[in-house]
């Protein structure tokens, strides 16, 4: 009947999201070890869509499991921006952006500004237009989730 498959219909969400979670500790212990000189650096990124979870909420979530990267934890605040203005674009390939410290400027927020007298600041490679106004958001190694999230 409707009622009864409607109480076990979250069992079996639950029984998924825990049948993909064994799948992954699983795999993650049957990988071969890691050889000399091989980057060690490894990420793990899940992602449960709405027929995944119990309340039809989306959920993603990602660990920065590299030695080098900036995890240090910012709040970036919301701004104004007048029309015209350029937002600066910075270098990101091949990890360097996301090495201590991934951003030294005041482009960004309190927590990005250089020690008093620091000139070492970083360098923009170019910019583009920036939007009227930005909402503030959390930053570690990458944005993580913005004021209406």
């Amino acid at each position: 009947n409707a009622e009864y498959m409607g109480e076990v219909e979250p069992c079996f969400m639950k029984m998924k999201v825990l049948l993909c979670l064994l799948a992954l500790v699983v795999a993650s212990v049957a990988l071969p070890p890691i050889e000399d000189g091989v980057e060690d650096d490894m990420c793990t990124t899940m992602v449960f869509g709405k027929k995944a979870t119990a309340d039809g909420s989306v959920m993603t979530t990602h660990t920065a499991d590299c030695k080098e990267c900036d995890s240090r934890f910012f709040y970036v605040p919301a701004a104004d921006h007048a029309e015209g203005d350029e937002r600066p674009v910075y270098l990101g390939a091949e990890f360097v952006y996301f090495m201590y410290p991934r951003y030294k400027g005041y482009a960004r927020g309190p927590g990005y500004y250089p020690a008093e007298g620091e000139k070492n600041l970083t360098k923009a490679i170019g910019s583009i237009p920036q939007v009227r106004h930005t909402f503030a958001y959390f930053d570690t190694v990458y944005g993580v989730m913005n004021e209406h999230q």
